[in-house]
Parts: structure tokens; sequence; C-alpha cells
């Protein structure tokens, strides 16, 4: 709890601190976005300024600034990069500030009055309540540490206590329902079975026993005080059926339980405790035993951690979405390969045309991007990177730089081997002369159209797997709508 509060405090004053930043650049899509943005701006910031380290691999990772580079090809500042950052960042702090006020809210809501009184009492519920359970962590001194015990606390009582009669089994049967789990009635250690009915047959069993102490009617068996050699307790067994009687008397051995030290422990603790429960059943409260055997008791409540289960979940969501905004950029990297290697035999062709009309290289790379230019202009939604990256070489040759080095850096930032290899005829050409170039481009034309066929070959491939899913369950529905009725016709 004291960790959340920290983080709270830490989070809201650093947004009093930050309230003046310029957020609008970056454009939040919620009003509630606006203070985790103005944290994440100056953090971003900083990280950016800071030198290669091992902090700045962590939070800004090279290969993610790099596919930022790639997919944002028109702008030639940092500000994408920010803006991605800013967003992730503020993201993240938004979770890690819910969750803490969740777990606030889950630690106060947890807060309730202690049923352990001035550490040693436990109250009882009302006569209207009756018995009532109780959990509890116990400490022994050089006993036990922090042990699960379960503590049944009879309810306050106004009269003297009912007894209960039980019924068993019946004559020809009663001897090996009556031991249960006991290997026989002459080595009973635990419980026993004593039904009132059998099934199958009208009559009723009544028991009684010799010594109440040791063998209750319910089948209960108090053997804790029993020595080794055992004690003798006759069980009487009394079947009635209308106005019939016939009584079965069952000899039993009582045995001692096998007891684990940790067990024994328990025993003299549950004695105790029930002690403690019987001394003063008026009494509003029960005292709790504060040692056993000369060692210390410490009792205390089972803590609930649900408060900081829901911290560590905000902490951990906010780490998968920082993490998963890198995944997105992974999808959107992939989308931009496929859709250079779906536009390269279409530019080598156009390029093709243009060279065998006679034009050079300049003018065939300036008509094609400016082609782009006006289609982009008149559909706003249309971009292709492939062109766009066209396009700014085509700017850069334009404002005077040499055309084999804007043509070399348009290579460059594609970072596809079939767009390098095309640079690379061009250079050469250009060094060499632009002659026969266009029956080169041609042949490339060739092999990149069937480099897309064999692509939308496994592209298709790939789809038809992935029908096989919804293709599979069709099958199931099928079966079952034929097997149904055929089943049905067998059974009638």
């Amino acid at each position: 709890m004291f960790v959340s509060i920290g983080m709270i405090i830490g989070i809201m004053t650093a947004m009093i601190a930050f309230r003046k930043i310029e957020f609008e650049p970056y454009k939040p899509t919620s009003k509630l976005y606006i203070p985790f943005y103005r944290l994440s701006i100056p953090i971003v910031e900083v990280l950016l300024k800071q030198k290669k380290g091992l902090i700045q691999n962590v939070f800004l990772k090279p290969v993610v600034i790099e596919r930022l580079k790639q997919i944002n090809p028109t702008d030639r500042t940092t500000f994408h990069i920010k803006k991605f950052y800013v967003e992730k960042i503020a993201l993240s702090i938004l979770l890690i500030f819910a969750g803490s006020i969740l777990t606030l809210l889950a630690s106060f809501g947890q807060k309730k009055e202690s049923a352990i009184i001035e550490d040693k009492y436990v109250e009882r519920g009302s006569y209207q309540e009756g018995e009532k359970s109780k959990e509890f962590i116990i400490s022994i001194q050089d006993e036990l540490k922090e042990q699960d015990i379960k503590v049944t606390i009879s309810g306050q009582l106004l009269t003297e206590n009912e007894v209960k009669t039980m019924f068993a089994e019946a004559k020809s049967q009663i001897e090996s329902l009556v031991k249960g789990s006991n290997p026989s009635l002459m080595e009973v250690r635990s419980k026993l079975v004593l039904p009132t009915r059998i099934e199958g047959l009208p009559l009723t069993i009544s028991w009684e026993t010799s010594n109440f102490e040791v063998v209750g009617t319910n089948g209960e068996i108090n053997n804790q005080d029993i020595e080794e050699k055992g004690t003798l307790v006759n069980l009487i067994a009394t079947l009635h059926c209308q106005e019939y009687e016939d009584k079965i008397q069952l000899p039993l051995k009582i045995l001692p339980p096998l007891l684990t030290d940790e067990e024994r422990v328990r025993l003299n603790l549950s004695k105790q405790l029930k002690q403690a429960d019987e001394r003063d059943q008026t009494s509003k409260y029960i005292e709790l035993p504060l040692s056993i055997n000369g060692k210390t008791i410490v009792w205390s409540e089972p803590k609930d951690n649900t408060a900081h289960l829901i911290w560590i979940l905000g902490i951990f969501s906010s780490i998968l979405i920082y993490i998963g905004k890198d995944k997105d950029l992974e999808k959107k990297i992939k989308k931009r390969s496929q859709q250079l290697l779906t536009d390269y035999p279409d530019i080598v062709s156009k390029l093709t045309l243009l060279l065998g009309a006679g034009m050079t290289v300049k003018g065939a790379w300036q008509k094609i991007a400016l082609d782009y230019r006006e289609k982009k202009q008149i559909d706003k939604k249309y971009f292709r990177y492939a062109y766009e990256e066209m396009l700014i070489s085509y700017y850069e040759i334009t404002s005077g730089v040499s055309e084999a080095y804007a043509y070399e850096e348009f290579g460059k930032r594609m970072k596809n081997q079939r767009y390098m290899k095309m640079i690379s005829l061009i250079t050469q050409n250009l060094k060499k002369g632009s002659k026969g170039l266009s029956k080169i481009l041609e042949n490339e034309s060739l092999d990149a159209f069937e480099d897309r066929k064999a692509y939308a070959k496994v592209a298709g491939e790939e789809a038809s797997t992935k029908l096989m899913l919804p293709m599979f369950l069709n099958l199931v529905v099928v079966l079952i709508i034929i097997m149904i009725p055929a089943c049905m016709s067998f059974q009638m």
C-alpha cells in the first residue's frame, strides 16, 4: 500500500511540476491522456539527448528508431520518433497510476474490524447465529510458524444443548458398514459410520454406546487420551420396524490415534480452545490460549493480497503496452516490405518503358515521382512507400544533390535487395552511359514479375491454411447434423 501511495504522490507531483508543458503537437486522443503526455514529453527529450549507453539502448532501441524512419519516409525530423515514444510512455504511466489507485482503494476496502480483540479474545456469535468458524494464522514459539488454523466457536447459549440421535444400519450388514475406514471393530482409530437407514429396507436404526465420552452416537471417536492397550466399548444398535424391535450389540476396541508431532501439537491446542470455549458460554468473548507446552502462541489473521496483485497487474500491463508498441511497429515494417515487393515490378517496368521511349534516367525518375504525387493529391489515403522514397530522391536532385548520390541514398533507405540491385544497375550505367540500360531493366522486370508470382502463390497458400480451421468446424457441424438423427433413429 505504501508503494502505491508513493507512486500516486510521485506521479501527481510530476503532473503539477510539468503542467505547463506544451502537448498540442502530439495530439492526444483523449483529454484523459494530457497529464500523462506532459510527463512523458520531458522523459523522452532527456532520453534522446543521452549519449549511446545502456539506458538509451533499453528504452530507445536503435532497431525501433530505424523502423520508425522506414515507415515515416517523408519526415526527416525526429518528431515522429518522439511522438511514438511519448505515446508509449504516457500509456505506461497511465496504467501504473491507475493500478496504484485501484491498489489503494482495494487496501481500504480490505480494512475491517479485527476478529481478535486485545490479542486474545474472540467474540462469539449470538444464539440466533449459532456456531461459527474463523480462520487464523498461528505461530507457536519453537513449534509452529505462521500455520493456518480453523477455530470453531459455539454460539452464546440461553438454554442447555440438545442431544441429537443418530440412526444406523441393518442386522445383516451392520458390522461391515459400522467399521468405516477402520480395519475391524477390534482396531478402531478413526470415525465410525452409524447410518440410520439401510437402502431398500423399511427400517430405522437408533444407536447407544456404553461410553459416550469415548464413542458418540454420531460415530465420532474421542481417543486422544486412550492408552496404547485400548479400551472396550459396547455399541448397541436398535432396529425399528413398525411395532418390532431388535437389538444388536457390537463390541468395539478403541485405540489411540497415530499422530505426528505437529498433529499432537494441534490436538493439544484444540483441547485448550475447547476448554476456553466451554469455560463461560454466556460470556460475549472467549480468551484464546497464549501458550502451549511452555511455548508462546502468537495469534494473527490471514492477509488478503488482492491489493498487491492489482498493483502488480498495473505494472505488468504497462510493460506489456510498452513492448506491444514495438510489436505493432514490427507488423508495420512487415507490411512495408510486402508493399515494396509488390510495387517493385511496376517501378522497374515503368522505368524500362520510359527509357525505351528515349527519356533519360533523371527524366524517367521525375515522371514516375510526379505522377505519384498527382495521384496522391487526388486520393489523400493513397500511400506507397517506394514511390514516397522516389519522390524524396527527386526533391534531393532538384535541390542540387548529385543524381548518383540521390539514387544511392534511395537504395540505402529502401533496405531491400531488389531495389539495391536496381540502383546498382542505374548508377553503373550512369558512369558508363545509359546505353543498354533499358534492356537490362527489362530483364530485371521479368525476374521481378516471376518473384511477384511466387510471392502471390505463397500468400495464397498461407490464406488457404488459415481457412482450414473454419472449414474443419463446418465439417464438425455437418457431422453433428447427420449423426444426431441417425442415433435417434437407432434408439427408436
